[in-house]
């Protein structure tokens, strides 16, 4: 039974079906996302490896000593 006002019953016929394996955008999206992550932790660690020593390392301290 269509109603009175519904003039275009079949306005979704034409869509394809969703087979469930999701699209090209949204495949690059979570891969560009991935890999943003493996960065943001894997960046710091090479980042200090890398890094000259631009500080000499502090003294004892002369209370250590006596500890």
């Amino acid at each position: 039974m269509t109603q009175p006002f519904d003039d275009n019953p079949d306005l979704f016929d034409d869509e394809e079906p969703d087979n469930g394996r999701p699209s090209l955008l949204t495949m690059i999206i979570l891969f560009l996302l991935v890999i943003t992550m493996l960065a943001s932790l894997v960046w710091p660690i090479l980042h200090s490896y890398s890094r000259p020593a631009r500080f000499l390392p502090t003294p004892t301290s002369p209370f250590l000593h006596e500890a």
